[in-house]
């Protein structure tokens, strides 16, 4: 362990077999479930989204450029078997709250979570983006209905 700011953050290396907080982390049926996902994560979602949007927002750009080699750095630690069986993430940011403490977690994580909130953001602001198109065109129809009347 190498202290930073006393009583607040240090480095301490954990090995993470399993996901947030070690969850499932005694289960070889967990850990293998858990490369699995992130494998189809690193795979699945970048071409679901090129299939899907045609045109994407900033957001969800910056958020995949995350959340990708977050997905594809933990996966890689996973992956990795030494002579105790898989060795599982490594672990090292630990913060201690003063009411909490964190669970300790990596770079990747983090640039998991930014990057999943980024997306959100993104999804968030296209739906913003589509109502307001609807309701656009939805009052440009009722204005031409009411021209079309006027004239009749």
């Amino acid at each position: 362990t190498i202290v930073v700011i006393k009583n607040f953050f240090h480095f301490e290396l954990v090995y993470n077999k399993g996901c947030f907080a070690g969850l499932g982390s005694d289960s070889l049926f967990a850990h293998i479930l858990l490369i699995l996902v992130s494998l189809a994560g690193a795979i699945l979602i970048p071409y679901l989204f090129i299939r899907k949007y045609k045109v994407w927002n900033n957001w969800i750009l910056i958020g995949l450029g995350l959340m990708n080699p977050g997905n594809v750095g933990n996966l890689v630690d996973r992956c990795i078997f030494d002579e105790n069986g898989f060795r599982g993430v490594i672990d090292f940011f630990y913060f201690n709250l003063g009411f909490m403490e964190w669970p300790t977690f990596n770079v990747a994580d983090a640039l998991l979570v930014i990057g999943i909130g980024c997306i959100v953001v993104g999804f968030i602001l296209d739906e913003k983006k589509i109502a307001s198109q609807k309701d656009d065109q939805v009052a440009k129809i009722l204005s031409e209905e009411e021209n079309n009347k006027e004239n009749e």
